[in-house]
This record gives C-alpha cells, structure tokens and sequence, in this order.
C-alpha cells in the first residue's frame, strides 16, 4: 500500500549510518495518484553500461580511466520499476531539489549530489566552479560548433541544431555513449547546446561532476505538469537502476507483484554501436568501427588482394549511399515546401473570393379561383349530353 498523505519522516531514516541528517522533513507529495498514474504510461529509460576492452579502437576507454568511471560504466541489473515510479510520484520537487530526499513506502531515501557520487566512486566538485554541473560555453554555439563538427561548417542555430551525422566519429560515439549513461535519452538525432556543452567537456578534459548532473536530471524528471498531462507522459524516466540500488540501501520493502525489468539495448560495446548507426533513419550512414581484434591470416595470397579490393571499394559505396540518402533528403524537404507552399496559395485563394449570392426566393403560385384551383363550371356531370354543355356555357357568358 502506498504511504499515507499525512505520513512524515524524520530525514535519514532508513539509511546507513554516518551519513548527514537533512534539515528538509520528507513527506509524499499530495498529488501522488495523479502523478503515479502518469508514470504508469512513462517511457522508462534505462543505463547501459560499456565493454571498454571492445572499443579500443575509440577515445572511450582513456576517458574511462582519465576520469576513473570504471564503476559508473560498468553493467547494469534488474530495476524495480514499481519502486521508480513510486520514488517520482511521490517526489516533491522543492524538497528534492533542496535535500535530495524522498519518502518511498514510509521509508527516507537519500539520492543527494554527495550520496550519487558515493555509489559510483566519482569525485565531486565545488558547486561554485560548475553551477551546471560541468562547464559552461556561455551559449557560444559557434565554438562549440567548431569544437564538434566533422566538417567546416560553423553554422548552428536553435531551427537547425547540430545533427548526430555531422560529428566527427570519435564525437559521435561520446555523444552516444553520454546519452546513454549520464543524460539518458531515446534519440540523439539532434544535438542541442545544453548536450553540447557536456559533450565539449569530454574533448577538453573539462570536470564533470556526475552526481550533480544526475541529480539535475532526476530533478527534472520528478517535475511534473499536471496541467499539460499529454506532454507529462511522454517525457521519459531516467536512472531506473540507480533508483532501484538506493532504494534497496535505503531498506524500501520488496512486494511480490513488483514489477522488475532491465534495457533491452544491453551494454554499449562494438556491436552495439554499428547496429545503432546502421539503423539511422533520413541521415547518412555512420561510421564503422572496426574490430580491435587482429583478424587471422587464413587462406591463399589471392583472396587477401581481393579483401584489399574490397576494403578499397567500401568507402566508395559508402559514399555514393551518403550521397543517395542525402538527395532523398532533400526531396523529401523539397515536397515538404510545396505541399505547404500550395496549401497556404489554397487558403490565400479561398479568403480573395467573394460570397456566394443568395439563391433568390421562388416565385408566388398562380390565382387560383376555388379553393381546390378550379371554377364549378369546369365540373362538368357524366351524364350531361354536348347540347346541355353548351347551353351552360352560353348561359354563363350571358351572365358575364
């Protein structure tokens, strides 16, 4: 059952010993059915962690071990899904955002800045050298353009921001890892400044402070507009496992219709990255990462110079495929233009013409001189022979 309304704990409760007392009283937010019911449709997105010894070939392992994230990108387990949504139904922001603290079945359970750097041995640093939790470019888009862009192109706007195709590789591949370990997302499509800047930081060696960039997104997460509820559900739920960890350290019981579940993306390794860049959609094909694996000599001379004509042969192919898939784009957004070029002609058209006129009324019936539209002279009897019919009638124009 979910905790009372009412229910207040004293902050630390539930968590081992030595760690700080909040001075913020945790409680469940008021709107916890409403919110709960919200989460329940949520996209859950979970961490992945990375096989360092298979992307050799890359700058991911000497950013592993520059930064001493070995613990923070290591494989992930089961995550109790029940427990997440529970933790974020009954967040309540001001509180989070101040103690780190939430009330998850009547228990206090601590994800503060110092408690998430704790669990992945990260080493903190002082709120007033990075407010964001890394540094900052100041918006200076050009530079970071410069600074991640595979080619010379500098322009980067908010209509048309950088696109996961125009990295260099070996950003391509920070980026992806990065949105899938520290600032969990469904697609890396589109490259903001906010990613920009984290992305930067790994290229220049700029400090990173991991809990506080989580906490961040956990906060923002928790932060839920019941106001906008179509927009609510779609933003997705991040750190499931690291929820699920603490939660256990915290002593948040276990029922039995929990719901348990892990990604199924799996860890980010080699494989992994050429299936996710072979699948781009509307963009270029990616890069390829090649195996650091040394490949066994095996077979005749002959078929080791035609391997060699092969690999020749492969970025031309490559090449023309970019070139195909960037001329589809370009008709796609060519017929994109016309299709709302002709639609809004439709409507310029439609407010130029003039009303249509009233149809106008249909004209009186004639006069009619009985009731039933005929005269009794023009009765004439069955059994009335020609003479007596014209005598009738003679007898009438006398009398007219």
């Amino acid at each position: 059952m979910p905790p009372k309304s009412n229910k207040r704990a004293r902050p630390g409760e539930g968590s081992s010993a030595g760690e700080s007392q909040e001075a913020t009283p945790c409680v469940r937010n008021r709107d916890y059915a409403t919110r709960k019911a919200i989460l329940m449709v949520r996209p859950i997105i979970h961490e992945r962690g990375i096989h360092v010894s298979t992307l050799e070939n890359t700058t991911i392992p000497t950013i592993v071990e520059a930064r001493k994230w070995e613990k923070f990108v290591a494989s992930r387990g089961l995550a109790n899904l029940t427990w997440v949504r529970e933790f974020f139904a009954s967040m309540v922001p001001e509180t989070f955002r101040n103690g780190g603290c939430v009330l998850v079945r009547d228990v206090v359970v601590e994800i503060s800045k110092r408690k998430i750097n704790e669990h992945f041995g990260t080493t903190p640093v002082r709120q007033s050298a990075l407010p964001l939790g890394y540094a900052s470019f100041d918006g200076d888009s050009e530079k970071l353009a410069k600074l991640l862009r595979g080619n010379d192109d500098g322009v980067w706007t908010k209509k048309h921001p950088i696109r996961q195709s125009d990295l260099s590789k070996d950003v391509a591949l920070i980026n992806l890892f990065n949105s899938s370990s520290l600032r969990p997302v469904s697609h890396t499509s589109s490259i903001l400044v906010k990613w920009a800047e984290l992305i930067a930081c790994y290229l220049i060696g700029g400090l990173i402070d991991v809990g506080r960039v989580i906490k961040a997104e956990l906060n923002e997460a928790g932060d839920i507009d019941l106001k906008n509820k179509p927009q609510a559900k779609k933003k997705p739920v991040p750190f499931p496992y690291l929820i699920t960890v603490l939660c256990r350290e915290a002593g948040v019981p276990e029922f039995d219709n929990d719901e348990w579940a892990k990604g199924d993306k799996g860890d980010l390794n080699l494989r992994s990255w050429n299936d996710t860049t072979s699948k781009t959609k509307g963009r270029r094909k990616l890069w390829k990462l090649p195996s650091s694996r040394p490949r066994a000599d095996s077979g005749p001379k002959e078929s080791d110079e035609e391997d060699e004509e092969d690999e020749d042969f492969e970025p031309q192919e490559e090449e023309l495929q970019e070139q195909e898939a960037e001329v589809e784009d370009v008709r796609a957004d060519v017929a994109a233009m016309r299709a709302q070029l002709g639609f809004q002609t439709y409507q310029r058209r439609e407010r130029r013409r003039p009303p249509t006129p009233a149809a106008p009324p249909p004209p009186p019936p004639p006069p009619s001189a009985g009731t039933l539209g005929f005269s009794a002279a023009d009765y004439v009897p069955d059994d009335m022979t020609p003479a007596d019919i014209e005598r009738m009638r003679r007898g009438q124009s006398s009398r007219g």
